[in-house]
């Protein structure tokens, strides 16, 4: 066989392509590419190393088989050329035989021939049984290239792995549509909720900024789509069986994962969600247990993880949560009905756990004159609105319903997320844009000579607390004298300074005759308690004239990406600047030292990377502090702080990253990409 051959037979028993158009096999397929990647890559090595032996060996006793063709070809030659010498010497000795005279004369050569002939006959005998010795093993090398054994056993694998992956594949389609949420909802008579409060944040488990609104809360939802924590209620539940008392109802969307409880899931990204705990490999127990049997004590509602939710309506729990004075309060309904209003989606009222449709308008009583029997004077009416509920929406119906959410919707609900920086900040550069404003912080606190003469960037009336110069206590309670107020309500302020921080909290400096005040805005605080959110007014003095009169031969602190750390010795704001830049030496150090350790103990890597972003930490306070400075005409200040953090790393990437991140009302800005 040729070379040519030998090509042609391997590409005609490559293994067949598994391309019928059914769904038991081709959709099998395309199910093992998705669920079952790392299986189908060891199979696929294994296939290709049996193919490869396969190959090989038949390459080999292909080189073998032609070898032996070459040597029974070299003997056919060599038989041919006996006997025609043969033929030969026989037909010169019959003619001596009848001629006497010529036998006369060849007397001598006729014995000569002779030999030859015996030694020819003989050899022919030699090359006759090589020959046959040849053709056997010609045979033989033939059966073993014809040999399939190895291909037939890769098509045994293959068919094998395809006969798991069919089963494979009929289990997991049963648990698709046991994860079904409209599946859920018909199967067990029940509602999944997604609750969404107002200004309350559950810590760590949210990617969102504590104290975001319901109004935000709803674009996330409806812009991304992004992996929740459900609640089911059914006929008969309280409030005490879902999250909140306001949200989102669902008909569409992929169970992840069910708990009879809170299972405290977090979210690890706009599309990925922890599954908490309790939860096995059989989802659909998971979620019947999750539906029949939730624990009281575990928040008395269940939890269930849902991607790619679709909601089909607003709703509100008419419900209050007993024993709970904190619930007892109306739900936001006039805000929630103009969020159905704004993105088109239908209100619902939940009421003892079942759905109805609901206007919301004034009471007709309210709308009429009311009477004083005790006067015996008619008043006017006093309206109100109420909730009314109409007809009963059922789980099965309410599970045919949809609502479409147009590409464009999602797209301005994204923008107008993306824009407003609801989400917590992480990563380097997050902590980069905070250290900028820590700098502009600190210039502010050093030079508060320069926030009396600068120019007043806009004047405004103040509305918080009125500042007393002297406080009396008594029982817990402060009462000022109205002649030692130093700032009055209403009165008119100059603002001189004003910080904003990616994270939403933000400070002004107020200018009056009495001198001047600074106001802290802390970023909308988890809770319900909004006094914790409240701004908190000072009488400014500035670390140069005030508390920090004393502080002057002290150290200063400086926060790095690993917690704050001392500056090292006395620091006034003449030197300020330099003994901020010099703990890049310090960082250095540790940098070297780490480089070092981390050969032998890879665990402290981070550690390592903690110091170097500390480098970067620095550029940005130091670029922040000369921000601040050029604001109030201080050029020196500025150029000096600006030159060291260029010795870090070149301004124009500071001014890039600082473009990027923060939008135009100071927050953190993330990407879409970044979310998901």
């Amino acid at each position: 066989m040729s070379a040519e051959s030998l090509n042609q037979l391997g590409a005609d028993e490559r293994l067949p392509e598994r391309d019928v158009a059914v769904p038991d096999k081709q959709t099998v397929r395309q199910f093992s590419k998705e669920q079952n990647p790392e299986e189908r890559k060891k199979l696929a090595a294994e296939l290709w190393a049996g193919r490869k032996e396969y190959f090989d060996k038949k390459r080999s006793h292909q080189e073998v088989f032609d070898g032996l063709i070459g040597s029974a070809k070299k003997n056919e030659i060599e038989v041919a050329e006996v006997v025609s010498r043969l033929q030969e010497i026989d037909e010169i000795l019959r003619e001596r035989k009848e001629s006497r005279l010529k036998a006369i004369a060849n007397v001598f050569n006729t014995p000569k021939l002779e030999r030859e002939r015996v030694e020819l006959e003989g050899r022919g005998e030699e090359i006759a049984a090589a020959q046959q010795i040849l053709q056997e093993q010609i045979s033989e090398r033939q059966r073993q290239i014809e040999d399939r054994t190895l291909l037939k056993g890769a098509r045994k694998q293959l068919d094998d792995f395809y006969a798991g992956e069919e089963r494979a594949w009929v289990e997991y389609q049963e648990a698709e549509r046991a994860r079904d949420v409209k599946n859920v909802i018909e199967r067990y008579g029940a509602y999944v909720v997604h609750g969404i409060k107002d200004h309350f944040v559950p810590g760590e488990n949210s990617m969102l900024r504590y104290g975001v609104d319901m109004e935000t809360k709803l674009k996330v939802l409806l812009a991304f789509e992004p992996t929740l924590a459900t609640s089911t209620i059914r006929s008969g539940d309280r409030p005490q069986n879902m999250w909140a008392r306001e949200g989102a109802l669902l008909t569409g969307g992929r169970v992840l994962s069910a708990s009879q409880g809170d299972a405290a899931t977090v979210a690890t990204g706009i599309k990925q969600r922890t599954e908490g705990w309790g939860a096995t490999s059989n989802i659909a127990e998971n979620i019947r247990k999750a539906i029949e049997g939730r624990v009281v004590s575990r928040g008395g509602y269940n939890e269930l993880v849902v991607e790619n939710p679709q909601v089909v309506g607003l709703y509100v729990c008419r419900d209050y949560k007993e024993g709970d004075p904190r619930e007892r309060s109306p739900v936001a309904v006039e805000r929630i009905v103009a969020l159905a209003q704004e993105t088109g989606l239908p209100l619902y009222a939940i009421s003892k756990g079942e759905v109805y449709e609901m206007t919301y308008d004034f009471d007709p009583e309210s709308l009429k004159p009311r009477r004083d029997d005790f006067l015996k004077i008619n008043l006017p009416p006093k309206p109100f609105k109420r909730i009314f509920l109409g007809r009963k929406i059922s789980p099965s119906e309410l599970a045919q319903k949809s609502v479409d959410i147009s590409d464009a919707q999602r797209v301005e609900c994204a923008r107008e997320v993306l824009g407003s920086s609801p989400f917590r900040m992480k990563g380097w550069e997050a902590g980069y844009v905070s250290q900028r404003t820590e700098g502009s912080k600190m210039y502010v606190d050093l030079h508060p000579e320069a926030l009396k003469e600068a120019p007043a960037r806009y004047s405004e009336v103040y509305t918080g607390e009125p500042l007393y110069s002297q406080m009396e206590y008594s029982a817990g309670r402060s009462w000022g004298k109205p002649e030692n107020i130093i700032l009055d309500t209403g009165e008119t302020v100059e603002v001189v300074s004003e910080v904003r921080a990616p994270d939403g909290s933000w400070q002004k400096v107020l200018r009056t005759a009495e001198g001047l005040f600074r106001q802290r805005f802390p970023s909308p605080h988890f809770g319900e308690d909004k006094s914790q959110s409240q701004p908190k007014t000072e009488r400014f003095e500035g670390w140069e004239e005030g508390y920090a009169k004393s502080q002057l031969t002290g150290n200063f602190h400086l926060g790095l990406a690993g917690g704050a750390h001392d500056l090292g010795g006395p620091a006034r704001k003449e030197t300020y600047i330099g003994a901020v830049f010099a703990q890049v030496a310090y960082c250095n150090e540790q940098i070297t030292e780490l480089e070092i350790l981390v050969k032998e103990k890879p665990y402290m890597e981070s550690s390592l990377e903690t110091y170097r972003q500390s480098i970067n930490y620095i550029a940005y306070y130091l670029y922040g502090f000369g921000e601040e400075a050029e604001k109030f005409g201080d050029t020196q200040t500025r150029d000096k702080a600006w030159d060291r953090a260029a010795e870090i790393m070149p301004l124009d990437q500071i001014r890039e990253v600082i473009q990027r991140r923060v939008n135009e009302k100071g927050g953190y800005r993330i990407t879409r990409e970044e979310l998901e």
